[in-house]
């Protein structure tokens, strides 16, 4: 009779999200995440099949982080929404915004960056007014923005602010 597994996947997706965390993308292991459980590899097999399905869960969870202060607008999936969603996400999440946006493997890149650019570039594509071709130079003016909440400390915390600074500063964009 087999060993019972201790972990389930929330569980092992809370301590993922702590390696990846706190250690970027070069120490983000299997070996690690079980390290950081106290356990041998074979629970965090048992649920998930490799590194990649496990960054892949990751990826849903991060999204929904990503999505949850949009979801209240009925077209949350727009360009306008979606950069004040990314703005959200980089105060709120601080440390994960910079596990995933700021930090790179020399060897690897940074896996999860891609895939979850991968899934938001989908949500994005549901926007009828956003043409790839003429508006990409947008997407690294919503990088910019976040960028910038993420190293302000003078703006307000509260997410109206935010908000209400993001959508002033596409405002002045369009112009």
């Amino acid at each position: 009779m087999g060993r019972d597994v201790l972990f389930d996947k929330n569980q092992i997706l809370k301590a993922a999200f702590l390696v990846f965390k706190q250690n970027g993308v070069d120490k983000f292991t299997i070996r690690n995440i079980a390290a950081a459980l106290d356990s041998s590899t074979s629970p965090i097999y048992y649920h998930f099949k490799s590194l990649d399905e496990l960054e892949n869960a990751m990826v849903e969870e991060i999204q929904e982080l990503f999505l949850e202060p949009i979801r209240k607008y009925e077209e949350y999936y727009s360009y306008e929404n979606l950069t004040v969603a990314f703005a959200l996400f980089s105060r709120k999440h601080r440390k994960l915004f910079k596990a995933i946006f700021l930090t790179s493997s020399s060897k690897l890149g940074n896996p999860v960056r891609k895939k979850l650019y991968c899934a938001l570039n989908t949500i994005l594509s549901k926007d009828p007014t956003f043409n790839w071709e003429r508006d990409k130079g947008d997407l690294l003016f919503s990088d910019g923005l976040a960028l910038r909440f993420y190293n302000s400390y003078e703006e307000g915390h509260k997410e109206e602010e935010i908000e209400r600074k993001v959508r002033e500063l596409l405002d002045l964009r369009k112009r």
